[in-house]
């Protein structure tokens, strides 16, 4: 497990991530830089492989459960030119290779020790290439000439029902969570006609009309 996040707070807040995205860059920073030579070995290109099991059991404090909510938060992040990422399928799995980008050099508090060189790696329990297998089977989905219109799009991330059901049993909530999650995935998300903003702000606005109803 990873215990120390080294983000700089202050230049996370001049972008449209939040802490839990940060959390998941620091683990992405600590990876592509690590020196261990068995994660060495298996990167390709200079693009390194990340297990997204890995990363939910090794920030529990993130409090995700799915790989479908590191997905969302993780192709932001490429969106925003922060990472680029190739894809690699091997015995009908699909492998993220990841890679920083300059942008994201500010986002770290820099450290003079080599990052991770004699600890043991934290996922490593498997072997994800085939020395044997041409590298010419790598997809590289890495677009340079990206141009994003409203980056203000993309700072809302739509809930996925577990997501939705962990936060109204935080609050001891009256919402039905897959009530609420299937009747805002058929509309689209939005809210009047404008898009959903903050999921979680919906939903304490749902509870207060069912308080008034049942009152």
């Amino acid at each position: 497990m990873k215990y120390t996040i080294y983000i700089n707070q202050k230049e996370l807040s001049k972008t449209y991530f939040d802490l839990i995205d940060g959390s998941i860059l620091d683990y992405l920073y600590f990876i592509c830089n690590s020196k261990n030579e068995k994660i060495e070995a298996q990167r390709i290109n200079g693009y390194t492989w990340v297990d997204y099991n890995k990363i939910l059991s090794d920030n529990p404090l993130l409090r995700i459960k799915s790989k479908g909510a590191i997905t969302r938060r993780v192709k932001k992040m490429e969106d925003l030119g922060f990472i680029k990422s190739i894809e690699k399928r091997k015995n009908g799995h699909k492998l993220k290779y990841f890679a920083l980008t300059k942008k994201s050099n500010c986002l770290f508090i820099q450290s003079n020790n080599p990052i991770h060189e004699n600890e043991t790696p934290i996922h490593l329990d498997a072997y994800p290439i085939d020395e044997n297998e041409p590298i010419s089977t790598i997809k590289d989905y890495t677009n340079n000439d990206y141009t994003i219109k409203d980056e203000r799009a993309l700072s809302f991330l739509k809930p996925t029902i577990d997501d939705v059901e962990y936060y109204c049993n935080e609050r001891n909530s009256i919402i039905d969570a897959e009530l609420f999650f299937d009747y805002y995935e058929s509309i689209g998300w939005i809210v009047g006609k404008s898009p959903m903003k903050d999921w979680k702000a919906t939903i304490r606005t749902w509870e207060k009309r069912e308080d008034e109803v049942f009152w």
